[in-house]
């Protein structure tokens, strides 16, 4: 069985340097069939950092603070570093709010679709 960080190495140049097996093979010194069943086996989803786990911990207070900066990432990064102590990416922050930052484009295209038909 190997150890975290080298499933997560395999996951890394498979995905996103897109080493073939065989590269991935002469890099770690692992044999091709324990590449392959790491590869098949697990789904590599990544380490939870605690930004990531305070904000899935926090959900409702996050999106509270994300509603009262106007849906803006930039505007909350100084508020949940002086409430949390944590330093926070800003593309961190991007990728959790957008589920609601989509919600809100799609009924802002609506309306204006309506608009647009009922004028005619």
């Amino acid at each position: 069985m190997l150890k975290k960080n080298k499933v997560a190495r395999i996951h890394e140049l498979y995905e996103k340097e897109h080493a073939s097996i065989k590269t991935i093979c002469k890099i770690l010194n692992i044999s091709r069939n324990t590449v392959r069943r790491y590869l098949r086996e697990t789904e590599f989803k990544g380490y939870e950092t605690p930004q990531l786990a305070y904000l899935r911990n926090n959900r409702a207070e996050v999106r509270a603070i994300f509603n009262s900066c106007n849906k803006r990432c930039t505007a909350m990064l100084p508020i949940l570093e002086e409430r949390t102590g944590l330093k926070f990416p800003l593309r961190t922050l991007q990728r959790f709010t957008h589920p609601w930052r989509h919600r809100r484009t799609r009924t802002a295209v609506s309306s204006v679709r309506d608009t647009q038909s009922a004028s005619l």
